[in-house]
Parts: structure tokens; C-alpha cells; sequence
């Protein structure tokens, strides 16, 4: 005769342990033991529940940050005056935004207590998990205090039987000895009791994923402590830029070629760079788009190219025009160099003295599989605009009466960055990982068999087992072979 228990999981503070309930069950008083705080720490910690719930949080912050936009590393220093510049929903609500610091949730306090909170949480499962890989390897007793650090309602099935503890106690002792099954008689206790395992080695892949996992989170906060990423800089071949953030390295580009096959496709567009400390030249390197050159932990980065134009224009009686260019509307007579930021940006030219206003669009790879710049007029009101000329090199568009020549050059756009923990993070997550296939695909069990006497002269069995991944697959099969095992015809 067997029956199921259903297995509850809840959050509070692990104040009756499993221990206790086991004897009660077998006819023992428990003792009211004095309040600690910190051992109540430690298993609040060392509860799952808690660790879920850390997880949860951050995982909120870092979508939080993703939807909202977050201050540039350069603007750190007023984000007032950033915040005064945004526009659209995130601007009509950065009051609620500037109160909250949701505009740099990264370097939040409360981000970083989470951090704190949930590397205390790995570390404290950690070592619970450690505890009980060296436990089951035999070499260390068994103590009902043992099983505190599986929790206040573990998956557990209720056996009945009509044999004495005794005889249970040696049924299950010769099922498992068959089986060649690591078991252990559990101390301290009146009636009947034993902990089997199968599969210890695999215990310690849970050391090792709570391992990798504290590997990455002191990876994250290594990087937010001591990490940091440079403006990106679009320049032409001979300029050179100090990469500050402490470092006396400066980079210089030397040439910046776009390669392209048989056909006139573009295949690659490699950059050619220069190191410097001061004025000494230290290394020329190459670069490219998931090709950073490194050096003293600092990389530098190729992240795309954008067009820099200059452009000239004269009217039908061969005067300059003058060409009005940038957020200033500075006004530059003879020539115009216009600069895109990012290759979405739109830069206007505006011709003052015909009120003739050019927008400048980019598109790295148009149909042809180049590059392509397109010129745009505007209509006074902003609303349309008409297409004037597609440049894939330099050229000369006319436009009414008048005559622009535009010199079209691509210039790569260079980042310097220095992220120290990545590479913690990148191993703890494949640890992790790794962890979590091994103990997937070969789950590690372990249970805790007490015996005591029922009602109407019955031996009740309760079958406890280790919360984890999993242990309902082989909980419930073994509870079977057990209640064939305990059946009276057995």
C-alpha cells in the first residue's frame, strides 16, 4: 500500500527543520533551541527562493536598462545637462527618471547590492552544496542537522507497510547493498534511518556551477568597478587621439583601404593604425570589425565607417556659395567639411543665399553592395524631400543653376575600451553551463529513508529527497522499487 504526498515549495525562514519533523515521526520531543541570527542569515541565503528572487530582480534592472536609454560614459560627469537634451517619452519623464537614477541603473547602489546580495547568496549554496558532496563521498557522519540545508517542505513520498521498522530497516539495507548503492545509517536518532546517494561524483558539478556563476558576478563587478568604454571617433588617416582613462596611449590612423572582390562588392575595409606614447611610436597594428588590437589591457575597436565629405558649390557666374553646416549653422565660405557622427545620422546643408537646404543620408551597402551617399532637398516646411544624386565616389551634382562638387571619402569609426572582467565572466558562465548540462542529462540523486511506527500497527516510511533539478524524474520510480521492495509477499 503506498500513497503520495503532493510537495510544496514556500518562501520563509527555514525555523523547523526537516530533521525535527523526522522525530516527531519517530516518537521524539523536539527541543525549542535559542534564536541565532545568524544562522537564520544563513538560511535565508541558502533558500532558493531567495536566490530566485535576487535573480529576478537583476534581471528586471538589466531589461530596465536595455528600454530606457542610458547616460554615455562622457556625460557622467553633468548628466543634468544630458538629461535636459533628451526628447520624446524618456524626456517628458525624466523627472521620474533624474529622481529614480533610472538614467544609469549600471552604477546604481541598489544595482550593485543585488550584485552583493546574490554573490553572498552563490556563495552560501556553494558551500552547502560542497558540504554535501564531501558528505556523501562517506568519509564524514551523518547528523539529522545535516539535512537542514534541504529546505522546510522537500519532495518526499509516504510509504505504508506492514512489516516492523526493523525489519524495514533490514530490507532496505539488503535492496541497497544489491543494487551496490552508497548508503550510510543517519545519527542521532531513535528509529530507523539512512541516506543513499547515486551517482556522488555528479554532486560536485553543482559546486562547480555555483562556482562559475560567483566567477561571473566578481567578473561583473570587476568590470563595473574598474571597466570603461571611450567615445567613438571617426578620423581621417594622419589624425591622431589620446585614449585617456589614465593611459599615456594615444592612437593614430595611418590608412583605412575598402577591399572588394571580382565584382564591385565590398568584402572587407581594414584599418591601419599606430600605437603612441607620446611621441614615441610603439606598434603598428591592423584592425577591422571583430578584430580589436590590444595593448596594456586596452583595446581599441573598429566598429563600422561613415562618409566625411567636402563640399564646394558655385552658381551659374562661377561665385563661391556659401555653404551654412552643423548644429551652430556656422557659416564656412569656399568649402564645407560635414562630418556624420553615426551612419544614421542626417546632416543639413543649408545654401543661405538661394534658402536651399541638403540632407545628407549614408547607407553603408546599397543594392550594389557598396557604399552609397544620397542628397536630399528639402522643402522649406521640412515635410518633403527630393531625391538630387547618388554618389558611391566623388563627383559634381548640379542643382538648378547651381553647381556642387563633393569630395566623398570613408573614414572608420574607432572606439577604445578596457573591460577587465570579461573574461571572468565568459569562464564562470561556461562553467556554469557546462554544470548545468552535466547535472541535466545525469542527475545526481540522494534521499533520506526514516521508519517509524504508524497507525493500526503499521511502519510508516517517508521517503525524502534533495531538492534539485530534476528529482521528481527519479523520486517517484524509486519510491516504487522501494514499495516492492517493502511489500509483504516480497
Amino acid at each position: 500500500e503506498t500513497s503520495a504526498a503532493p510537495t510544496e515549495r514556500r518562501w520563509g525562514l527555514c525555523i523547523w527543520s526537516t530533521a525535527q519533523a523526522c522525530v516527531i515521526m519517530a516518537k521524539e520531543t523536539p527541543t525549542t533551541s535559542r534564536f541565532e541570527p545568524l544562522s537564520v542569515l544563513w538560511h535565508v541565503f541558502a533558500a532558493p527562493q531567495t536566490l530566485l528572487v535576487l535573480v529576478g530582480l537583476i534581471v528586471l534592472i538589466l531589461a530596465m536598462g536595455t528600454l530606457i536609454p542610458q547616460i554615455p560614459p562622457q556625460a557622467r560627469g553633468d548628466p543634468q545637462a544630458w538629461l535636459a537634451l533628451q526628447t520624446g517619452l524618456f524626456g517628458q519623464g525624466s523627472g521620474l527618471v533624474r529622481t529614480l537614477g533610472l538614467f544609469d541603473v549600471y552604477h546604481s547602489l541598489g544595482f550593485r547590492l543585488l550584485l552583493v546580495l546574490a554573490g553572498l547568496c552563490l556563495f552560501v549554496r556553494g558551500v552547502e552544496s560542497a558540504e554535501v558532496a564531501w558528505r556523501v563521498m562517506g568519509r564524514t557522519p551523518w547528523p539529522p542537522q545535516a539535512f537542514d540545508s534541504w529546505g522546510n517542505r522537500p519532495p518526499q513520498i509516504r510509504l505504508s507497510s506492514t512489516l516492523s521498522p526493523d525489519e524495514v530497516k533490514a530490507r532496505l539495507d539488503r535492496f541497497l547493498s544489491e543494487q551496490h548503492t552508497w548508503w550510510k545509517e543517519v545519527s542521532g536518532l531513535a528509529g530507523p534511518s539512512l541516506v543513499a546517494s547515486g551517482r556522488r561524483p555528479v554532486f560536485w558539478a553543482r559546486v562547480v556551477g555555483y562556482g562559475g556563476l560567483l566567477l561571473a558576478l566578481a567578473g561583473l563587478a570587476v568590470e563595473g568597478t574598474w571597466g570603461w568604454q571611450g567615445e567613438q571617433w571617426q578620423p581621417i588617416p594622419g589624425e591622431s587621439q589620446a585614449i585617456g582613462h589614465g593611459t599615456l596611449y594615444s592612437i593614430r590612423l595611418d590608412a583605412f583601404e575598402m577591399h572588394t572582390g571580382d565584382d564591385p562588392r565590398l568584402r572587407d575595409y581594414p584599418s591601419e593604425v599606430t600605437w603612441l606614447e607620446g611621441d614615441a611610436e610603439l606598434e603598428r597594428a591592423a584592425v577591422g570589425v571583430g578584430r580589436p588590437t590590444r595593448r596594456g589591457g586596452v583595446a581599441v575597436r573598429q566598429l563600422g565607417y561613415v562618409p566625411f565629405v567636402r563640399m564646394r558649390g558655385w552658381d551659374s557666374e562661377g561665385r563661391s556659395l556659401v555653404l551654412e553646416t552643423g548644429e551652430d549653422v556656422l557659416s564656412v565660405t569656399g568649402e564645407a567639411e560635414i562630418r556624420f557622427g553615426t551612419p544614421e545620422a542626417q546632416p543639413v546643408v543649408l545654401i543661405s543665399d538661394y534658402d536651399l537646404f541638403l540632407t545628407l543620408t549614408f547607407e553603408p551597402l546599397c543594392a550594389e553592395g557598396k557604399p552609397a551617399l544620397y542628397l536630399e532637398r528639402i522643402d522649406t516646411g521640412g515635410t518633403e524631400r527630393e531625391a538630387v544624386a547618388v554618389l558611391y565616389e566623388s563627383g559634381t551634382v548640379s542643382l538648378d543653376s547651381l553647381q556642387l562638387e563633393v569630395d566623398l571619402s570613408l573614414v572608420p569609426i574607432l572606439r577604445a575600451d578596457y573591460h577587465p572582467g570579461m573574461g571572468l565572466v565568459v569562464a564562470g558562465m561556461a562553467l556554469a553551463v557546462l554544470a548545468l548540462i552535466v547535472t541535466w542529462f545525469l542527475p545526481p540523486w540522494m534521499v533520506w529513508v526514516t521508519a517509524g511506527q504508524g497507525e493500526k500497527d503499521r511502519t510508516q516510511v517517508q521517503i525524502l529527497a534533495l531538492p534539485g533539478p530534476g528529482s521528481f524524474r527519479w523520486l517517484s520510480p524509486l519510491a516504487d522499487r522501494l514499495g516492492e521492495v517493502l511489500a509483504d509477499d516480497a
